[in-house]
């Protein structure tokens, strides 16, 4: 009966052992899964890692072109500004210029009316001279021919 039992015992524990035998094996196993799947989250974790820098200087760059931009914008605004200006004042340039156009136009044609009305004053002065002429010439005539006739009596 002992040697039954020790049997039996050494049987249990031959299956105690392999029991143990493969819970080794299979805790060997998981633990080699366990540092694949590290080593491989350790390579994703890197490639994240250089993703995340190369991001970085992505946007370290897209910010520096941003800013480029906000600068250019700015410039190009300020230079609208001064435009916007200088056309303010030609606006005004021109209106004085319009104003001062109208004024003399109508300046000119009070001018040309008044020569207008100097020049049939003088066609009138000259009518009248002519006929002053006329009566000159007339008159002159007459007092000739009166000399003349006076001259011959004296004789």
């Amino acid at each position: 009966m002992v040697a039954a039992e020790v049997r039996d015992l050494a049987e249990k524990s031959k299956e105690s052992a392999n029991e143990i035998n493969h819970l080794v094996k299979s805790i060997q196993q998981d633990t080699q899964d366990t540092v694949h799947v590290m080593q491989k989250g350790e390579q994703k974790a890197a490639e994240g890692k250089e993703a995340a820098h190369q991001a970085d200087q992505t946007f370290s760059s897209i910010m520096r072109d941003i800013d480029k931009i906000t600068s250019q914008i700015q410039e190009v605004s300020a230079a609208t500004e001064e435009m916007s200006a200088g056309t303010e004042e030609v606006n005004a340039s021109l209106s004085l210029v319009s104003d001062t156009s109208t004024q003399i136009e109508r300046e000119t044609i009070q001018t040309v009316q008044s020569i207008q009305l100097q020049a049939v004053s003088i066609q009138e002065i000259s009518n009248q001279s002519n006929k002053m002429k006329e009566k000159v010439n007339a008159l002159t005539e007459l007092l000739s021919k009166f000399i003349i006739e006076e001259q011959k009596n004296e004789k």
